[in-house]
């Protein structure tokens, strides 16, 4: 007697249905992005990869995750050189970035890292080349903010990667005041 490997029809179809539920989210909230300016898709191996909500917030703490526009001139360079694609940010995609200082925050940035109102930011050590241009985890340099210290005023955040290797953040562009809102993960990739 031949023992039937197949699975009735009734189970496959329970089987599929998570797969196709997911599937028809990503479908919908691809469209939506499209759409709609209030979900990012980010892609940036410095954060979760996945779908982000913007949740527009009067208050922004250290610590939130939020979609940000980088400063205009570094925005130029990101889309020059591929490391940003077109979006509503100057012309370049907004990112995805932990804010690590606020509104009042004393911030150095040099060669050995960001130091938050004298507090060291573990791994924020900005790729340095031998030649002293950043590299940002790139063969070619990268533009930075000038080393020094700063005070983080108004509606100013700075902001990093949580995957700080290879991320392009406010190590190199400093401050930006150019804030969508919070991010929310939605769907993770």
């Amino acid at each position: 007697m031949a023992v039937s490997r197949t699975r009735p029809a009734a189970l496959r179809g329970q089987l599929l249905a998570p797969r196709f539920v997911a599937i028809c989210a990503a479908v919908a909230l691809s469209v939506f992005c499209y759409v709609s300016s209030c979900v990012y898709v980010n892609e940036s191996p410095s954060m979760a990869s996945g779908f982000y909500a913007v949740v527009p917030s009067a208050r922004i703490r250290r610590g939130d995750i939020v979609i940000a526009c980088p400063p205009a001139a570094f925005a130029a360079w990101a889309i020059k050189h591929y490391v940003l694609g077109s979006g509503r940010c100057s012309g370049a995609a907004p990112v995805v970035k932990r804010v690590i200082a606020v509104a009042g925050d004393r911030v150095d940035i040099g060669t050995a890292g960001i130091r938050v109102n004298d507090d060291p930011i573990d791994g924020s050590r900005p790729d340095i080349a031998l030649d002293g241009g950043s590299r940002c985890g790139r063969s070619a340099p990268v533009p930075h903010v000038s080393f020094g210290t700063y005070r983080i005023t108004g509606h100013q955040l700075l902001l990093a990667g949580d995957r700080r290797r290879g991320s392009w953040d406010s190590r190199y562009w400093g401050p930006t005041d150019r804030v969508l809102g919070r991010a929310v993960l939605l769907f993770s990739l």
